[in-house]
């Protein structure tokens, strides 16, 4: 499993590198490399771009495939996938993209499906109580509970609404998922278990991790059927420390485009 994220917030590029980036995608997506360039605000030009440069390189690193021979799509509930020429292995690479705030990050397995989400904690502008009432129906009496028992009870709240999108981002079911149907439960220090509509997701595996102090990033890792995450898959994915995710640069990305 390969997890990497690029912190965006410290990037500040010259239009020089601006431009150089822009023309890797360019190169082999067009349209997209237009899609951001098309956003009003540098932050989210910044996002938008590394997203992407991160999904390429995870599917490069993960398949062996060139460059040039990736073709990133989506389902009609809009996962993301790699449309990979036949023959190529593992063929069935699942990655998975997120960013909020300054960093933008991708998780990607050669067999299981994966979803990852990152939050920022923000302070709400209309207070604490006020924005959670906003969010009464998107988590269960369960989940409430230790969402108002935690002693950082809004840190705990975007842990809990990255478990949630972590999950639906894996499956790919898009918005039509009602939040209430799964329930977290916490399993300090970082784990997590889930239950949807009741019944508990036994071959699924959830953990959290900081990117830091500002963010926390869940990973979700699942099976398509009867196969789950194995031990050693596990012991990868729930280390001591939580979700680790290794830091590049967008520097970095560019590299492999050669």
């Amino acid at each position: 499993m390969n997890r990497t994220a690029c912190n965006v917030g410290t990037w500040r590029p010259t239009p020089t590198e601006w431009s150089a980036a822009v023309a890797a995608l360019r190169e082999v997506e067009p349209e997209e490399a237009a899609r951001v360039e098309r956003f009003r605000f540098a932050e989210d030009r910044k996002r938008a771009l590394a997203g992407r440069l991160l999904a390429r390189a995870a599917v490069v690193r993960g398949t062996g495939a060139a460059w040039r021979d990736v073709a990133l799509r989506r389902t009609e509930a809009n996962k993301p996938y790699a449309a990979l020429r036949e023959g190529v292995d593992p063929p069935r690479f699942n990655f998975n993209v997120s960013h909020h705030g300054d960093w933008v990050a991708v998780a990607s397995h050669d067999r299981l499906r994966v979803g990852v989400d990152v939050m920022r904690f923000d302070d709400p502008p209309r207070g604490e109580a006020a924005f959670m009432e906003s969010f009464a129906s998107y988590f269960t009496p369960h989940e409430w509970s230790q969402i108002r028992g935690a002693d950082a009870p809004m840190r705990r709240f975007y842990e809990f609404w990255a478990l949630k999108e972590s999950y639906i981002k894996a499956v790919g079911v898009g918005l039509g998922f009602p939040l209430q149907r799964i329930s977290f439960t916490r399993a300090p220090p970082h784990l997590a278990t889930a239950a949807v509509d009741g019944r508990e997701l036994a071959d699924w595996h959830f953990d959290l991790g900081r990117l830091d102090e500002r963010h926390c990033v869940a990973v979700a890792l699942g099976s398509d059927a009867d196969e789950g995450p194995t031990r050693e898959d596990r012991e990868l994915h729930g280390s001591a420390a939580g979700a680790r995710f290794r830091e590049v640069a967008v520097q970095d990305l560019l590299r492999l485009a050669g």
